[in-house]
């Protein structure tokens, strides 16, 4: 069991009492890694959850990240995101998108990213990322000054993506997590 200062996680469940109240439900399948707690650009505080489903040789298959992040109060920036698809979760609606990165150039482009911080928790505690990987990303802004937010996402091996499960990968994302808001 890890807690936070506004958050607890117990087996796979995260639930947060603040920014925002939710209950947030991994898929059994998934092992939970713990995540870090750190300043994100000198601009907002990130606090992520990983889970995973990996291979014999750790190599990451499947990932749910959750990702709580806001701005610090010393400054009057707001999340602001082209909103092209929206999804209804946990009966709110979601910002929602997919994109296929290279993690590796992606990291080395931005080694202080929050993609950075995920990859070099998992990298410490011995699990390894394919470098081709698909993704789909769920964002809820924390009304109302959109200040906060909650982030999932969903990601996956490219070979895995097309050869294990036959669902559609955002049908894949959705079926890997529930939410309920408190």
């Amino acid at each position: 069991m890890a807690m936070g200062p506004t958050r607890l996680v117990d087996a796979n469940r995260i639930v947060s009492l603040a920014l925002p109240p939710v209950e947030i439900t991994i898929d059994p399948a998934f092992t939970y890694v713990g995540g870090p707690s750190f300043q994100l650009y000198g601009i907002a505080h990130a606090e992520q959850h990983l889970f995973v489903v990996a291979d014999e040789r750790r190599m990451i298959q499947r990932l749910v990240w959750v990702q709580f992040e806001g701005y610090l109060p010393d400054n009057q920036r707001t999340y602001r995101y082209p909103v092209t698809q929206t999804v209804d979760i946990g009966g709110v609606p979601f910002i929602y998108d997919t994109s296929t990165a290279a993690i590796g150039p992606a990291i080395a482009e931005r080694p202080d990213s929050d993609l950075a911080a995920a990859a070099n928790h998992l990298r410490a505690h011995g699990y390894g990322m394919s470098d081709d990987v698909e993704s789909q990303r769920f964002v809820y802004l924390i009304e109302p000054d959109n200040r906060n937010e909650l982030m999932i996402i969903y990601g996956e091996s490219s070979d895995v993506a097309e050869t294990v499960h036959p669902k559609t990968a955002r049908e894949r994302a959705l079926a890997s997590f529930s939410v309920r808001f408190t």
